[in-house]
């Protein structure tokens, strides 16, 4: 099962292949920002997007045959085609089971890029992910969010990420026993909801 959503009239694909968290993940912010002088010569500057655009590097490590396989069809299916990408680093922890077709609460632990009225996925195995759209959150710093319905089951520490649309590189892609795969993965963000 794949998720995916519409952006600009294109259908947008989830990429769910989880970095190999021994070799970390780099993740790097552009700021735009517009720079003005005010008539007094001070230095003014506003913002140009609701957020910094965001840029992942990671190694991955598939497990086994199947994820192996999964991973070249992605790679063959994409160009320069603008994919759904988690921003794993600004992950929040599922913190009571879910039942598919039913609503979750999340509780916010700490400053991330959980914008309400955006669309996340839920993931736990690379092939066992769902979306959920926030549908209600607290009004006090947003410490929790109600996501609408989700098609799969969840259980308590698996994982909900953020998403950033933009272009996807998989730069090299290895082939060890004829199963397992390495390959490093290069995001950056090119558009914003």
């Amino acid at each position: 099962m794949s998720v995916t959503t519409t952006y600009n009239g294109t259908q947008l694909e989830l990429f769910p292949f989880a970095p190999e968290w021994s070799g970390g993940v780099e993740v790097s912010y552009e700021y735009k920002t517009d720079v003005r002088e005010a008539l007094n010569q001070a230095e003014e500057r506003n913002q140009m997007l609701p957020r910094p655009l965001v840029s992942i590097k990671y190694r991955l490590q598939t497990l086994d045959e199947q994820q192996t396989i999964a991973l070249r069809e992605f790679q063959l299916s994409q160009d320069e085609t603008p994919v759904l990408f988690p921003l794993w680093h600004d992950f929040m922890d599922v913190t009571s089971a879910v039942s598919a077709g039913s609503n979750v609460t999340v509780n916010h632990t700490r400053n991330n890029n959980m914008v309400f009225d955006e669309y996340r996925p839920y993931w736990s195995l690379w092939s066992n992910y769902s979306n959920a759209e926030a549908v209600e959150a607290t009004t006090y710093n947003l410490q929790s969010t109600i996501f609408s319905t989700v098609d799969n089951n969840y259980q308590v520490g698996d994982k909900i990420f953020p998403l950033a649309v933009g272009l996807l590189k998989i730069l090299t892609l290895k082939t060890q026993n004829g199963e397992v795969a390495g390959a490093d993965i290069n995001f950056e963000e090119k558009y914003l909801y």
